[in-house]
């Protein structure tokens, strides 16, 4: 699956797409590492420097500010971060 994103449980059930008990396994051993992880980075103070988030905007708005993201040639995610970063921090 080079270059493309999957959630874990998408790579579980392609992984053992027909056996459901190795399936819930490797979800299991996934949710695992991903907790010790997370533990390992608070407790050596390695805290993330960006945090992925979902928001809900309207369909006229997102249009905006993807036209404009295409005018500066970036994606509009990106672009999006930028101006919400640019109304929080001033």
């Amino acid at each position: 699956m080079q270059g493309k994103q999957a959630s874990a449980y998408d790579l579980c059930n392609s992984i053992f797409p027909a056996d459901g008990k190795a399936r819930g396994l490797l979800w299991q051993l996934a949710n695992e590492a991903a907790e010790s992880e997370r533990e390992v980075k608070e407790g050596f103070g390695l805290h993330k420097t960006h945090q992925k988030i979902t928001l809900t905007v309207d369909v006229e708005l997102w249009s905006v500010v993807k036209a404009q993201a295409k005018d500066r040639k970036m994606p509009a995610g990106r672009y999006a971060a930028n101006l919400l970063k640019k109304a929080v921090m001033g």
